[in-house]
């Protein structure tokens, strides 16, 4: 069993010691505990095709929650195993912006695809 629980956002940062916990795996039953609130889509798919090179099978228990890229995480799993209180969330792609000032802010992916939907409709009117 590899236990994930993240306090911060899945990130590049967590690619290493992932696969540092996956060294010793072999064509085995692989449980992954995961408890995060998501993060970086392509790392979250990282550590999937990671955790499907090195294991059999593979298993995710979320004792209480997996969302946005961790719910994509488990959905990649053979099974997920959940109780009472535990709970998967949207997956929620967003695009990382830098302000002018610096300052990283994150928005739905979602509200570009409408805001171009909308130029289109606007577009057409004239």
């Amino acid at each position: 069993m590899i236990v994930y629980i993240s306090v911060k956002e899945i990130s590049p940062d967590d690619i290493p010691p992932f696969g540092d916990l996956l060294q010793d795996i072999n064509e085995t039953d692989l449980d992954l505990l995961l408890q995060s609130l998501g993060g970086d889509i392509d790392k979250a798919e990282k550590i999937v095709y990671m955790c499907r090179e090195k294991a059999k099978s593979f298993r995710v228990i979320i004792p209480e929650s997996a969302k946005s890229a961790a719910t994509l995480i488990a959905l990649a799993a053979d099974s997920i195993v959940m109780g009472y209180i535990s709970e998967l969330g949207p997956i929620d792609p967003r695009v990382v912006i830098t302000t002018p000032d610096g300052q990283v802010i994150y928005r739905p992916a979602q509200s570009f695809l409408d805001a171009l939907e909308t130029i289109k409709d606007e577009v057409k009117k004239w």
